[in-house]
């Protein structure tokens, strides 16, 4: 893979292949409204807030707010009208009440305490204001990934088939931190995704090179020298998802949307 900038990756690949869809499904379950004050928490590139700005228009205000500053910086060499933010979600640097809506895609379960993220989310929303959440679903139901980690585990040793992004799998561990951060009339559904990548050495190599922040330093453990290794045996996994010109691996997000009082 030619460029190296993991943000420029993850933008190329992974916000095609899974980000872009499963954004709109969460905007289309928001309904953003002209004028209305929104946040992508957890911004990546920033392909909701992207997508969100249009809709809310020139009334509106869309920032995009994410720890990660090659991420930030990408989004607003994509965006530069939007306003990006580099900021911790479990302190957001706005006023209570300053938000209609706050949309975070796959962006909770890295926070080392999700449940004061979903607090300051929950503060900065005025009253009736909503949250859309999307959080993987049961790590089966995404194989790609579970024969990644598996060969990570076999790498590295213990405990490592059980991958930071989908810590928060659990519906009722997720639902439990909701309804203590406050959020009301608080709903989940269950969305299937069929992502597509051009093979399966490609995929190893987009999440290896690509991935949010955390997942790249856990699998920057792979020493150099036994990465190519790594690479062939994941592929070799994978090979009952591949055809002559394609990888399609099923992936499964749980959307959960909650109000403020």
């Amino acid at each position: 893979m030619a460029d190296e900038n993991p943000a420029s990756i993850y933008e190329t690949h992974l916000v095609s292949a899974i980000f872009e869809s499963l954004a709109r499904i969460l905007i289309e379950r928001a309904r953003p409204q002209p004028g209305e004050h929104v946040l992508d928490a957890a911004c990546g590139t920033g392909i909701v807030a992207r997508l969100v700005a249009p809709i809310v228009g020139p009334s509106g205000r869309t920032v995009g707010l994410d720890y990660d500053p090659i991420m930030i910086e990408m989004a607003r060499s994509l965006a530069p009208e939007i306003e990006w933010l580099q900021g911790d979600l479990q302190n957001l640097p706005f006023p209570d009440g300053f938000y209609d809506l706050v949309i975070c895609q796959q962006g909770l379960q890295y926070l080392p305490d999700g449940g004061a993220g979903l607090r300051q989310i929950h503060r900065v929303l005025r009253p009736g204001g909503r949250m859309v959440l999307a959080t993987w679903s049961d790590l089966a139901k995404s194989p790609g990934h579970v024969l990644l980690f598996q060969a990570l585990e076999a790498t590295l040793g213990p405990d490592r088939a059980r991958p930071v992004a989908w810590s928060l799998a659990d519906e009722a561990q997720l639902l439990e931190l909701v309804l203590e951060a406050g959020f009301v009339s608080v709903t989940t559904t269950i969305i299937s995704l069929q992502t597509r990548y051009r093979s399966a050495r490609a995929f190893v190599e987009i999440v290896l090179k690509g991935s949010s922040k955390v997942t790249r330093e856990e699998l920057a453990q792979i020493p150099v020298e036994r990465k190519a290794a790594f690479v062939d045996e994941v592929a070799m996994r994978l090979r009952d998802y591949e055809t002559s010109n394609a990888l399609t691996l099923p992936m499964e997000s749980r959307v959960l949307v909650g109000n403020r009082r």
